[in-house]
């Protein structure tokens, strides 16, 4: 009975934290050219909460994923905020 206790204890200090991921999508109508591209994903790279980095110029569209512990870790409006301030004004499609 001890060694199974033991090995529950152990598992509970161990296990891995419950990671929170979603995956968001915005319109960016201002993605023309392969410059523009470099440009989001490198505004989009300054954030290492997300991760599956995507811009579609056919679509003109971005899409990427958080994967932090809380939510509130995601900071989705400092970077559309940052994507605006380089001319990129990004809307949920």
């Amino acid at each position: 009975m001890k060694n199974i206790q033991s090995a529950i204890l152990g598992l509970l200090l161990f296990a891995s934290p419950v990671i929170f991921a979603e995956t968001y999508t915005y319109r960016v109508e201002k993605i023309v050219c392969a410059s523009c591209i470099g440009i989001v994903k490198k505004t989009l790279s300054r954030y290492p909460e997300f991760q599956d980095l995507n811009v579609s110029l056919e679509k003109k569209e971005i899409q990427f994923t958080c994967q932090k512990p809380d939510v509130k870790q995601c900071r989705v409006d400092s970077l559309l905020r940052d994507l605006e301030r380089m001319g990129y004004r990004a809307q949920k499609p």
